[in-house]
């Protein structure tokens, strides 16, 4: 018997688990073994029941002769186990013209011929045979003691699998463990503000696989979503609406979980399709204030549990903290710009983000458009002089919210360039979206802005069409850029919208 067990404190990962296994293995030998003297029997062999592949795997075999060999895998249909594979109670087969000696292969001196008996003992776990001992032997019976020796070994072998598999687990979660703190070390590595919060919502699939997740930030004085990760398509720009899940988080300013029933609650908005499973809401805070909202979603409500709702919960706080060590020793803010819409680095990760997309799908139709534009007041220098400072800025402010307000289902971002450029970012399922979004815009600002002034100015607008040719974050805004430039140069004050531009 093997009596050198292992030492598993002094061995780590991967390595470990092996040990685990080789061990496990071993002791399943020894247990054969004892069986065998216990019993009196001239050869004993534990066979797994492997029915996804239809095979038999000899574990462990002990025999009082020394030209016994099995094969590492046997077919079904090559034994005559395959009738014994569902057995639920031990069975003995008399050796001889109902069970010809023929049919035991192990032996390679064919000029042996066992005698006797072969007694098959199964083993069950969750109501199904996965293992079956086949023991050969001279006795019809068993004697009171070998009868408790079947009986202690079929509970040891019970013993020993539900302990090995215990340890698998744990060793399992505690390499899914490692795994996470070195995510979560990587992702406070980082040094900008907009990459964490982004980086954070990919984690945040890996931590629930097969999730949907969502991240949301404040625009003026509504929460809308950013990015989306997963199958998840409501349009970015959209505004999270009451009564929502995400909603209950923002009031609380605390993370909530909740199991949808019947598809409520609903996760963000009540457009959407009603929810299955499960999702789980988070702020992100900073001693400041809340800066960002994550929203975990599972259509299997088991998916989340006491762990990885702690990993996500952990990864949020360490972020938020993260940010506000990085606030302190920048004094400036990681999504807003000072008058409310999207800084420029926040911004472009949601352009890069789109282009993924756009890479993902295509060969596919896609689910909604988006468009990169800049927008100039037409005829600006004859108003700056007409308006005072705070008049001027008041317009600006006011264009900025018109422009973030969703036009029938066309939503919006903002993105401040200049005091007189206004950068967006337009998302919507039709064609034409970009056009209907820059109408309606301008009619809006004619109403609902007081000018001081006796016509009230339109705006010029440029966009780029996001596609799979469009390049990266920087040349779309050089692109919409140079294309307004070149409207601001004409006199002509009717509204020019480009659907895509060209170089």
């Amino acid at each position: 018997m093997n009596f050198n067990r292992i030492n598993h404190t002094e061995i780590l990962g991967n390595e470990r688990e092996e040990a685990i296994l080789q061990q496990f293995r071993s002791i399943l030998s020894d247990l054969v073994r004892m069986l065998r003297h216990s019993t009196g029997a001239k050869t004993i062999a534990l066979h797994w029941v492997n029915r996804q592949r239809e095979i038999f795997v000899p574990e462990a075999y002990s025999s009082a002769r020394t030209d016994v060999v099995f094969k590492d895998r046997i077919p079904f249909d090559e034994t005559f186990l395959h009738s014994y594979k569902d057995q639920t109670e031990s069975v003995c087969l008399p050796i001889g013209d109902a069970f010809p000696a023929e049919q035991i292969t192990h032996y390679y001196d064919r000029s042996y011929t066992p005698t006797g008996y072969v007694f098959i003992q199964p083993f069950q776990t969750n109501n199904e045979t996965i293992a079956l001992t086949v023991i050969e032997t001279d006795q019809a019976e068993w004697n009171q003691a070998s009868t408790e020796a079947i009986s202690a070994y079929t509970a040891s072998l019970d013993n020993l699998l539900h302990t090995y598999l215990e340890l698998s687990n744990l060793l399992e979660a505690q390499k899914g463990w490692l795994e996470y703190e070195k995510a979560i070390d990587e992702l406070l590595r980082l040094r900008e503000s907009s990459q964490i919060l982004w980086e954070m919502a990919r984690l945040a699939t890996s931590i629930i696989p097969g999730s949907d997740v969502s991240l949301s930030v404040k625009e003026f004085s509504e929460w809308k979503i950013v990015g989306s990760f997963g199958q998840q398509t409501i349009l970015p720009g959209t505004c999270i609406a009451s009564p929502s899940l995400m909603q209950e988080a923002i009031s609380t300013d605390s993370s909530v979980f909740s199991i949808h029933i019947n598809g409520t609650p609903s996760r963000l908005t009540t457009s959407e399709i009603p929810a299955q499973g499960a999702s789980i809401a988070i702020p992100v805070k900073t001693a400041g204030s809340t800066i960002a909202m994550l929203l975990v979603h599972h259509t299997d409500a088991l998916s989340f549990n006491d762990a990885n709702k702690h990993q996500l919960l952990n990864m949020v706080r360490s972020v938020g903290l993260k940010l506000d060590a990085m606030n302190k020793s920048t004094k400036s803010e990681h999504v807003h710009t000072s008058n409310g819409s999207l800084k420029s680095e926040f911004a472009d990760r949601i352009i890069e983000h789109e282009l993924e997309i756009v890479h993902h799908t295509l060969n596919t139709k896609p689910t909604y458009h988006v468009w990169v534009g800049y927008a100039s007041l037409v005829d600006y220098n004859s108003i700056r002089t007409r308006l005072g400072t705070d008049q001027l800025k008041h317009v600006h402010q006011s264009i900025l919210h018109q422009m973030s307000m969703a036009e029938s289902g066309i939503e919006c971002l903002t993105m401040y360039h200049t005091d007189h450029i206004y950068g967006f970012m337009v998302f919507a399922e039709q064609e034409d979206g970009i056009q209907k979004w820059g109408s309606g815009l301008n009619k809006r600002l004619k109403t609902q802005i007081n000018w001081d002034i006796p016509d009230s100015p339109s705006l010029h607008m440029s966009a780029v069409h996001l596609q799979s040719s469009s390049g990266d974050a920087f040349s779309i805004h050089e692109r919409a850029r140079k294309a307004l430039n070149t409207l601001i140069r004409k006199t002509d004050p009717n509204l020019q919208v480009l659907d895509d531009v060209e170089e």
